[in-house]
């Protein structure tokens, strides 16, 4: 699907259908009342969750539709045109996401020991999972920026 030909409300729209979960089911776990979930749902109404909630969102969603929307919308509306990514900061950024793996896999390593995972836990695995994937997100947009590396 090419998310570059649907608008904000529509990508919300899909990640809801694709997620099987009722707008009333979605806007109480968020902690949103059910009438801002019916706007923020609404195709035909500009009125979005704030970026800050997005992150959660697409967890309770599970899927990942509306970071990708913004993801591929936000790289089409920036200038293709920049400076290369150097050999070094490629490798930079390279690094700062296996660091990131290796702290995630630190925590998902604490839970399988443990056998459970608690609510704590739960929490500090989304936040490493969700900077793992601006970071990730952040060295696409790099490449993609700029056109090649070196």
């Amino acid at each position: 699907m090419d998310l570059t030909k649907v608008s904000m409300g529509e990508a919300l729209q899909i990640a809801l259908t694709q997620s099987g979960r009722s707008i009333d089911a979605v806007a109480e776990e968020m902690g949103w009342s059910p009438g801002q979930g019916y706007r923020f749902f609404n195709v035909n109404d500009a009125y979005w969750p704030p970026a800050h909630s997005i992150p959660r969102l697409c967890s309770v969603l599970g899927n990942t539709i509306i970071l990708d929307w913004l993801n591929r919308n936000t790289a089409e509306l920036c200038s293709l045109k920049g400076k290369p990514l150097s050999v070094s900061g490629c490798l930079r950024q390279i690094s700062t996401l296996l660091e990131r793996m290796g702290e995630t896999s630190g925590v998902v390593g604490r839970i399988v020991e443990d056998d459970k995972i608690t609510p704590a836990e739960a929490r500090e695995l989304t936040r490493k999972l969700t900077r793992m994937a601006a970071d990730l997100f952040d060295f696409i947009s790099s490449s993609e920026r700029t056109g090649k590396i070196g």
